[in-house]
């Protein structure tokens, strides 16, 4: 089986889209997303059953007809200026709820600071995970599944060795 997050994350879609984010949603979250809609829930589960991935805006969740408790704006935009900061160089997904977590408590001074000297170059990554809020959005969510699906990918392509492109 695949390796995939058991919560919901967002990453960008590839590195030369940094800005284009897409936003994985697993089994396990689909009450939360279908609002405690039943029937929504049930459709989920009955077509997607592995987990969706959809892009990170209203249009995206409108097209599975689900929403997140979360103000996808506020998210959007603290993850593209952390992203631009550099904090998320060592982490392919962002937990949801943490990143929610920061947008809540981003207007704290030291957490300002701390991402303002990361984004000048002033502090190592290492020193801003000493914050509690934001060493917690550098920890990568825990997964199902085994294998990564770039390595699946070249096995089932025929190529088993990586090439740089």
């Amino acid at each position: 089986m695949l390796k995939q997050p058991d919560r919901i994350v967002i990453y960008p879609q590839k590195d030369s889209k940094p800005d284009y984010l897409l936003c994985w949603i697993p089994p396990g979250n689909f009450a939360l997303v279908s609002g405690g809609n039943a029937e929504t829930e049930s459709e989920l589960k009955e077509y997607y059953p592995t987990g969706i991935e959809t892009e990170f805006s209203q249009d995206g969740f409108d097209e599975f007809g689900i929403s997140i408790p979360y103000d996808l704006d506020a998210l959007r935009e603290a993850y593209l200026e952390l992203s631009k900061a550099g904090m998320f160089a060592e982490v392919d997904f962002v937990d949801l709820k943490k990143l929610q977590k920061y947008v809540a408590e981003k207007d704290d001074n030291n957490i300002q600071e701390l991402v303002e000297k990361l984004s000048e170059k002033d502090i190592e990554l290492e020193e801003v995970k000493q914050e509690p809020v934001l060493g917690k959005l550098l920890e990568e969510p825990k997964s199902t599944g085994r294998e990564d699906p770039g390595k699946a990918f070249q096995r089932l392509s025929g190529n088993l060795e990586p090439k740089d492109i």
